[in-house]
């Protein structure tokens, strides 16, 4: 018994420190894209979804080289509902995500992605019981999730949240999470032992390629101008996505959504801390620490909620 409480105990602490690295690697998109965003004068969806492709494609390329060992084990699986999941894959993780996030980002603050990105973890308590089978939220669950869509509703219509235009914004960035979150479920209903390092290079590679279509016409334009300050960062948003993705596709892979939920606040967090840091004018007013504290709060007690009734489907 305690040699089982001891390496449950191990297994706590290691997605705890996973976590926290794919919250400290996420979080550093928001200053990193506001960066590259900063170069440039206007913002089209071309422009957007071009350097969106780039950064895929290389994050995918990365993965791809680097697990190319393990391909033949996706090809063993040649049912066609296997392929139907990689194709849902590619187009909730990177195709729709990115589609609804880098547009998001042109038009509002880092700070109010941070906070509504984090909504990807509500998304998840509502959607698993119908496609993962596991238990429907109860009426805690129910006053949490409308307490964290009062949050950021609060957070959207704050003064003080900076230029542009948050409503739509904001809109766009809750459904990047739900695409984030149709993408969990998609990850947990592969097969046991898939090689999820891969597949999720193969998702952004090949998303990588279907956003750099949509972009091509503003793509030569991006390449072109870049300085180097826009390469280097762009290279390392790729890194962030090979690594940050790779990391949390396998956890997802691994443990519940439920409970990976659960520590899923410690995003929000570090985008909003790495927003004021490093992004040129983005603070934080009263209406954005009230609406943040509700979202984040409302996604930290939900989910902990849940574990803590014993709903935790590993």
């Amino acid at each position: 018994m305690q040699d089982a409480a001891s390496r449950q105990g191990r297994s706590l602490t290691a997605l705890i420190f996973w976590v926290v690295v794919c919250a400290s690697l996420w979080g550093s998109a928001f200053p990193g894209i506001k960066y590259v965003y900063s170069h440039y004068e206007e913002l089209t969806l071309s422009f957007v979804l071009a350097f969106a492709g780039v950064r895929f494609v290389i994050a995918g390329g990365m993965l791809c080289i680097i697990y190319a060992k393990t391909f033949r084990r996706i090809f063993v699986h040649r049912s066609g509902t296997i392929w139907g999941k990689l194709i849902l894959l590619i187009l909730f993780q990177t195709v729709f995500q990115y589609l609804f996030f880098y547009k998001a980002m042109a038009l509002s603050s880092g700070v109010l992605g941070s906070i509504l990105i984090g909504f990807g973890s509500i998304w998840w308590l509502v959607l698993s019981p119908v496609f993962l089978q596991t238990p429907w939220p109860d009426r805690f669950n129910w006053i949490a999730i409308g307490l964290s869509m009062a949050g950021a509703g609060i957070a959207v219509y704050s003064p003080g949240i900076g230029e542009g235009q948050p409503i739509l914004g904001g809109g766009l960035f809750l459904l990047a999470s739900l695409s984030g979150a149709g993408a969990a479920i998609t990850i947990r209903k592969l097969p046991n032992g898939f090689p999820i390092p891969l597949v999720t290079g193969i998702s952004l590679f090949i998303g990588g390629l279907i956003l750099t279509l949509f972009g091509i016409s503003e793509l030569w334009e991006f390449l072109a101008t870049a300085k180097k300050g826009v390469v280097l960062m762009t290279l390392w948003l790729s890194l962030v996505s090979a690594a940050a993705f790779a990391i949390w596709n396998t956890l997802i892979s691994q443990y519940s959504v439920e409970l990976l939920a659960q520590f899923r606040f410690l995003i929000p967090i570090s985008g909003v801390l790495q927003s004021i840091a490093f992004i040129p004018g983005e603070s934080l007013s009263f209406g954005v620490c009230f609406g943040g504290f509700l979202v984040v709060g409302a996604i930290w007690t939900t989910t902990r909620h849940v574990h803590n009734k014993g709903k935790v489907v590993n």
